[in-house]
């Protein structure tokens, strides 16, 4: 569909978003406040389809299929009139949760859809192994 519409110089939608974790207060965890990502995406034109798509992996940051199997679980998310969808992501107590946003947009006067989606994020935002040498 992207090829398609590039070739007959159509007007491709334009996907902007946010991302932001939730501060881990000390009171809060007093209250059993459990810490979250909120991911959120702005369309200037009406999806066709927003997905939130999450993975779980209890042992480390690698999110691969050859790692840790079918894991990528979709959340349907609804678009607001203004064309906007929002997902709230849940910190794992321990491991790591990958995460993204994906929109699938019609193309005027063709038949392929195109799909656009936000970067990948990670949480918690740290990296398990930053101090051990590369040997």
């Amino acid at each position: 569909g992207f090829y398609k519409a590039v070739e007959n110089d159509r007007k491709l939608p334009k996907l902007s978003w946010t991302h932001a974790i939730e501060i881990d207060l000390p009171e809060k965890r007093a209250r059993g406040t459990s810490r979250h990502a909120h991911l959120s995406v702005k369309c200037d034109t009406r999806p066709t389809r927003v997905t939130l798509w999450q993975a779980y992996n209890p042992d480390g940051r690698d999110f691969r299929q050859s790692t840790i199997g079918n894991a990528w679980v979709p959340t349907p998310l609804t678009p607001t009139s203004d064309n906007r969808a929002a997902g709230m992501i849940d910190m794992p107590e321990r491991g790591f949760r990958a995460y993204f946003i994906e929109a699938i947009f019609p193309v005027r006067g063709q038949q392929e859809s195109v799909t656009f989606t936000t970067p990948v994020f990670v949480v918690p935002d740290e990296l398990p192994y930053k101090d051990k040498p590369i040997r």
